[in-house]
């Protein structure tokens, strides 16, 4: 904007002193005011502003054909359309002063605009037609080392690279670094180093890609620029991966991150440098070492709330405990990637996520749930795969319509030349006639002034022979009535002579008259005989000539239905040969669509069997459940809201009366669905065995008792399965609770304020501290305090317009905001708050929470 600026100043100096400096003085000045005035709008961002002052330069050059106006008028506008992403106005403006540029053969000029209409379609990705116009702006005549030119070689390479034609792209960004040489620091050499090595990378030749890097590295090396050392390094690693040189790679990436730490590098390049490294552990078989790249990775992410990249970051964990058959971490980094995934609301990341799942799911045999996340990570492939094909199916009608604009504008402007050369001879032309007339006027003028002097002088004469006039006249009129006596009388004697000669003639010519009908109906006749021969002789001529071509013609036209018989048949066997193989094939797609549709009614038929089994499992998880008859009987008012995600549950509550107490727990087993119920099943029964053992058992205990049987049950298990338990021991006659936790919290509400007895952070399962005892909480209740126990399902339900999840504290906020509540209308106003956070999502995790009312 700068260049066209200080130029444009010098022209319209000129353009308005010299050539415009009589009639249209008062029109150029105002309309260099509008241009100076879009310019400057330009420079602001007033785009909107900056067309209507451009457009009104516009119309003003356009009536006085000022031509250097017009074409700055339509640069302006071209750059303020581009700049709103209009790109076929502004496409259309720069043609338009392409157009003017070369009528007045201004190399400078045509230069310039093709490289504004070459950057507007690149903008556009319309890398092709930008190829064009990028090869008119690199003139040949031009100094190919400035910088102007380099850079406009440089678009023509990354036009070559945008559409895979890599030999040319390579040899425009081969041809910068030549010609910058003697231009060792100069910023498009880097840039060039680095597309080399980036082309070089992306059709596989790692060592020429390698060597580019290299090239590069050394530059930042003597700039003394250690993030593009770092980054340059992190590359060169890269590339070694890709080559399969891991140990190269390791000590590249190594090398990176020590130059990270020396400069103010961003995190997110050294999040990139920590993961290549990790893949680079992973793939030399140190996975020590990658699970510490990756965890450094992974806090990093999780510091910079990028969850996109932390969700992505903890799914390569996964993998990686995965292929080290550590199926336990691969699935919770599995499950922590999703629920990252979800916050990030990141599809591609997301559906890898399902992916990885659903594959780890597969191999602890939890086949239902594996092939339910696989729907989910296809549904997500085909949604984004779907996206993109209407991004290309919409890159390409815009591709179409720039060309069509293109078309559409160089026609408009070739019409508008052969206009202006229509209009500038019918100017000539009037001209021309123009003199004519007013050579024919002063023509006119002169013979009407002779005229008028010949008439006066006639008049005089003629005033002046009036009067002899008149004297003679009577004289002659006395002398011509005695002379017409004299005629009539001749007259009379000669009219009588006439009249014999008159008869006599008459009879001569009637006689003659006779005489010539009878000549010419004999000349007719044999004229006619004549013309009637010359036409027969002509139409045989016609006719032999006519018969002689049709059968030329029907002699080619038979060669040419021979050759088109010979060329059929040649076809027709063709064809023969094919619908011969479609058949075969169409025989083979019919035997595998059998196969498949076998294949499917097989699977329905086990969905329904596994369903119908699943079904008939619930009824009996139903049927362990302790009856709720027993919370009507022991407290003044409650509440159960339960919804399993599945058929069945891993989330069940029990309680029991035994020795003048009520105990009663919620817990959260591992999983949902199949695995979960049979895990409650187990916890059910096995509270069940420790009260009869001990009645007077203290509730720590009993969870310590709980979580020694668990660990004796699933020792051979490969996952460290168990639960997450609240328990309650309520003692009415002493008015007195106990309460021990494992990871779930129990919420007392008194007074309208809610108090918390935090959970223990032991499972029942296994566990490093799996020897520690539960703690014991023992305090007394009043009457009207609420007792809450719950699940985590409700809390990590995701939803609201965020897609996160709900959280604990939004959940005692509800808990605290329905407390006026009677305790089953409490119920469905939590299950109705639920359903509108969740709106459309799908439910996490089974949902427990029951309430008690003193």
């Amino acid at each position: 904007m700068a260049l066209r600026l200080s130029a444009l100043t010098i022209l319209l100096t000129l353009f308005v002193k010299n050539t415009y400096s009589q009639n249209n003085y008062k029109d150029s000045i105002t309309c260099v005011k509008f241009l100076n005035r879009s310019d400057s709008l330009m420079s602001i961002e007033q785009l909107s502003n900056a067309i209507e002052s451009a457009t009104q330069a516009f119309n003003i050059a356009s009536q006085n054909n000022y031509s250097t106006l017009l074409l700055e008028s339509n640069l302006i506008l071209g750059d303020a359309y581009s700049h709103q992403k209009k790109t076929e106005k502004g496409l259309r403006h720069y043609l338009s002063a392409l157009s003017i540029a070369e009528k007045g053969k201004n190399e400078m000029q045509i230069v310039y605009v093709s490289k504004k209409i070459g950057d507007a379609l690149f903008s556009a990705q319309a890398f092709e037609k930008a190829l064009d116009y990028y090869k008119i702006a690199y003139h040949p005549n031009s100094n190919r080392s400035s910088d102007e030119s380099l850079i406009t070689l440089e678009d023509i390479g990354l036009c070559y690279y945008n559409t895979q034609k890599n030999s040319e792209a390579i040899s425009a960004f081969d041809s910068i670094v030549i010609l910058t040489e003697s231009k060792p620091t100069s910023t498009i050499r880097k840039r060039a180093l680095f597309n080399l090595s980036e082309i070089h990378r992306g059709i596989g030749n790692w060592d020429e890609a390698i060597r580019n890097c290299k090239k590069l590295y050394d530059w930042f090396k003597g700039e003394n620029d250690l993030y593009g050392m770092a980054l340059t390094m992190n590359n060169i690693g890269f590339n070694q991966i890709s080559k399969g040189d891991y140990n190269s790679s390791i000590d590249a990436f190594k090398l990176a991150l020590i130059l990270s730490d020396q400069s103010n590098v961003s995190d997110e390049l050294t999040i990139g440098i920590l993961t290549n490294l990790g893949i680079s552990y992973q793939n030399s078989s140190q996975i020590v070492k990658a699970r510490e790249s990756i965890s450094k990775a992974i806090a990093m992410a999780n510091d910079r709330k990028d969850w996109c990249k932390k969700a992505s970051l903890q799914n390569l964990m996964a993998l990686i405990n995965y292929n080290d058959d550590d199926l336990y971490n691969a699935h919770e980094f599995s499950r922590s990637s999703i629920e990252t995934g979800h916050e990030s609301d990141c599809k591609e990341v997301l559906q890898e996520c399902y992916k990885t799942y659903s594959i780890i799911l597969r191999d602890g045999n939890d086949y239902i749930n594996a092939l339910s996340y696989y729907e989910k990570h296809l549904k997500i492939r085909d949604s984004i795969l779907f996206e993109k094909r209407m991004n290309e199916q919409n890159l390409s009608n815009r591709l179409a319509m720039l060309k069509e604009t293109e078309s559409k504008q160089q026609l408009f402007i070739a019409d508008q030349q052969m206009k202006d050369l229509q209009v500038k001879q019918l100017k000539l032309e009037t001209e021309k006639k123009e003199q004519q007339i007013s050579l024919l006027k002063k023509e006119k003028e002169l013979e009407q002034s002779e005229k008028n002097r010949l008439y006066q002088s006639l008049e005089l004469s003629k005033r002046e022979n009036e009067a002899a006039l008149q004297k003679s006249t009577i004289r002659d009129l006395e002398q011509k009535n005695a002379i017409k006596e004299l005629e009539i009388k001749q007259k009379e004697a000669l009219e009588k002579d006439r009249q014999k000669e008159i008869a006599l003639l008459q009879s001569e010519k009637e006689r003659q008259q006779l005489e010539i009908d009878k000549q010419a109906e004999a000349r007719k006749r044999v004229t006619w005989m004549l013309v009637l021969s010359g036409l027969i002789i002509v139409l045989v001529a016609i006719s032999f000539i006519v018969t002689k071509k049709k059968n030329y013609q029907l002699a080619e036209q038979k060669q040419v239905i021979q050759d088109k018989n010979l060329y059929l048949e040649q076809a027709n066997q063709e064809i023969l040969e094919k619908n011969a193989i479609l058949s075969e094939q169409s025989e083979e797609i019919r035997a595998q669509n059998e196969e498949i549709i076998t294949q499917k009614e097989l699977i329905e038929k086990k969905n329904i069997d596994i369903t119908d089994s699943i079904l008939y499992a619930r009824v009996i998880q139903s049927a362990i459940l302790s009856e709720e008859e027993l919370l009507k009987s022991n407290f003044s008012d409650h509440f159960i809201l339960y919804r399993p995600k599945d058929i069945v549950s891993g989330d069940f509550w029990w309680f029991e009366n035994m020795a003048g107490r009520f105990i009663i727990a919620v817990a959260d087993c591992t999983g949902h669905g199949v695995p979960g119920a049979l895990l409650s099943m187990l916890g059910a029964a096995y509270l069940h065995e420790i009260l009869n053992v001990n009645p007077n058992i203290t509730a720590n205990e009993l969870l310590f008792e709980l979580r020694k049987m668990f660990v004796d049950s699933l020792r051979t298990s490969p996952t460290r399965d168990g639960m997450d338990i609240s328990l309650c021991i309520f003692d009415f006659a002493k008015s007195e609770v106990e309460i021990a936790a494992a990871n779930n919290s129990v919420y007392i509400i008194r007074n309208d304020e809610l108090s918390i007895v935090k959970a223990d952070k032991m499972p029942i399962g296994n566990h490093p501290l799996m020897n520690k005892p539960y703690t014991s909480n023992r305090f007394n209740f009043n009457k009207g305090e609420k007792f809450y126990l719950f699940t985590d399902g409700y809390a990590d339900q995701f939803g609201g317009t965020d897609g996160k999840k709900l959280k604990m504290s939004n959940f005692r906020e509800l808990l605290i905001k329905s407390n006026s509540m009677e305790m089953q209308l409490q119920r469905d106003w939590l299950d109705n708050e639920l359903d509108s956070w969740k709106k459309h999502r799908e439910q996490v995790d089974d949902i427990l929470v029951i309430g008690l009312t003193i």
